[in-house]
């Protein structure tokens, strides 16, 4: 059976949190996750902001979305 796309977030790995590591509580772990990622390109230069404008109207409007963010790529120095 092969595996389908969906929008949002996959989570692939849980790591125990240890007792030293800042910012755990009990029962926490942290998580490894896939997700989709969109960029700017010559021929497409907004579509960052869109699909980010996009996606909080459809939230806004009750439509089921998965919350979707903006994420900086340092070495690009412009939203990925």
């Amino acid at each position: 059976m092969a595996l389908s796309r969906v929008p949002g977030m996959t989570v692939t790995d849980l790591i125990p949190v240890n007792e030293d590591d800042p910012g755990g509580s009990n029962d926490s772990q942290w998580g490894r996750a896939q997700v989709l990622v969109k960029h700017n390109t010559v021929d497409n230069p907004n579509i960052v902001v869109n699909e980010y404008i996009a996606n909080r109207i459809a939230i806004a409007l009750g439509i089921p979305t998965s919350l979707g963010d903006l994420w900086f790529d340092p070495s690009a120095g412009e939203p990925a």
